[in-house]
This record gives C-alpha cells, sequence and structure tokens, in this order.
C-alpha cells in the first residue's frame, strides 16, 4: 500500500514538473505556469507579442508587449501589418507587473489569424511625441504554440468576446 501510494506521489509530481515546463516552437516560446497561465509569445528585444490565456477563467487573449508606458485600462490605438494585409484594432492596458505593461487587444480573431499568416507581423502605436512605436515578430512556429497555450487539460478555453468598441481613431 505504502509503495502505491508513493509511485502515485510521483507521477502527480513528474505531471507537475512536466506541465510548468517552457519550450520553444519555431521562433515563439510556449509558457505554462503552475498558476494556470499559458503564453504562447514572441520576443524581439524588449519586445513581446502572443496569447496569454488564464485557466481559472477560461478566457484567453492576444496581448502586445512593447515596452511603453500606459495607463491602467485606458484604450490605444494599434496598427497591425502581416504579409497578409493591415487591420487598424485598439487595445486596453493592462498592468500585470509593476515593470511590464502590456496592452491587451481587443481583435482577438483577427490577431490569431495575423499571429499565424506566416513571414513577419508589425504591431505600431503612437506615442506622446509625435512618434510612433513599431515592433516586429516572426510567425514561425506561431499555429503550434498558440494552439497548444490554448489548451486546457481541464477543459475548453474560450476565446475573449469581440469587442464593440470602434476601431476608428483620430
Amino acid at each position: 500500500m505504502l509503495t502505491r501510494i508513493l509511485t502515485l506521489c510521483i507521477m502527480a509530481v513528474l505531471s507537475l514538473a512536466c506541465h510548468a515546463q517552457d519550450y520553444t516552437v519555431g521562433s515563439w516560446a510556449v509558457v505554462k505556469s503552475l498558476s494556470g497561465i499559458q503564453i504562447a509569445k514572441a520576443n524581439t528585444g524588449d519586445n513581446a507579442a502572443g496569447v496569454m490565456c488564464i485557466l481559472a477563467t477560461d478566457r484567453c487573449f492576444a496581448y502586445a508587449g512593447l515596452g511603453i508606458d500606459c495607463v491602467e485600462n485606458a484604450q490605444y490605438p494599434l496598427l497591425v501589418n502581416t504579409a497578409t494585409g493591415a487591420f487598424s484594432s485598439s487595445a486596453s492596458c493592462r498592468h500585470l507587473s509593476a515593470n511590464a505593461p502590456i496592452l491587451e487587444i481587443d481583435d482577438f480573431d483577427r490577431m490569431i489569424q495575423a499571429f499565424e499568416s506566416g513571414g513577419e507581423i508589425g504591431i505600431v502605436t503612437p506615442m506622446l511625441n509625435g512618434q510612433f512605436k513599431v515592433a516586429r515578430f516572426s510567425t514561425i512556429g506561431a499555429t503550434a504554440a498558440i494552439r497548444d497555450a490554448r489548451a486546457n487539460p481541464r477543459r475548453k478555453i474560450q476565446p475573449n468576446k469581440p469587442s464593440t468598441a470602434s476601431t476608428e481613431f483620430l
């Protein structure tokens, strides 16, 4: 009986350790934390973009971390450019940590299409000084990384609801 309990405990610990391992797929990284956050992301310098899923709420969202300061919950315009075309969207500022605010991009489905479009994706937002912040990311490995980040072993994750916010800016 004791051997059986020890075996079950070892198997549980090994499955948790495997669940928490990070790995790369092409230019993308998949990060699965034991706290229930799963991320598929592409990094370029100080910039990151991808999909973040929170298992406890069954919610996924597209995001861009552009290394800029932003006001919590404020809306910001974005331009997204891919090999298959460009579109405008908006994003809400989220301060998930003190040093790294992110922009939660409103148009989840279009961002998934952009990430999976092949080639390179560019994300642009205007800055207060009249300049633009431009970040480019490779999409190599995006499809597999995003599918894995969206996979929840307990239940299916639904994308966030489409925004009704206008995409008309300035």
